[in-house]
């Protein structure tokens, strides 16, 4: 497979306040398929992968403006992947529990209750779902 990658997660700090998440955080994805799409749809291919969180398709009780924000990346991903899809644009979601990142706190958790992958794992899940063109990547 050879295909451009854009990532859009970025190391600058993030907002803290719930007001500030939904300000910003629902933005970034449709900013990078609005910047994508089009030529895109000019080859008559291509391929988007939103990151997402489990947080997307499940309740997160302990941050709202995170679920919140990761449930649109999901729904985005669907958009897209209806809207797009027979014009030869294939669109998966990544729904992680928990991966240990540079973010990854330590202590209990909800999300590490089926434990923390490392992302090696997670990066093999995301080639084989993207070979199969499956939109939802669980791990």
């Amino acid at each position: 497979m050879n295909m451009p990658v854009l990532k859009s997660e970025t190391a600058v700090s993030f907002p803290t306040t719930p007001a500030k998440v939904l300000a910003i955080a629902p933005k970034k994805t449709p900013f990078a398929a609005r910047a994508l799409v089009p030529g895109m749809l000019a080859r008559g291919s291509g391929y988007l992968l939103n990151t997402a969180s489990a947080a997307g398709l499940l309740a997160s009780l302990n941050s709202m403006p995170y679920g919140v924000t990761k449930n649109a990346a999901v729904a985005l991903a669907e958009h897209l992947a209806i809207q797009y899809g027979d014009r030869g644009i294939r669109v998966s979601v990544l729904c992680p529990q928990s991966v240990q990142t540079g973010m990854t706190t330590p202590g209990p958790s909800a999300a590490r209750v089926d434990g923390v992958l490392q992302p090696p794992e997670v990066a093999r899940m995301v080639i084989e779902a993207m070979e199969a063109e499956r939109f939802l990547i669980l791990s």
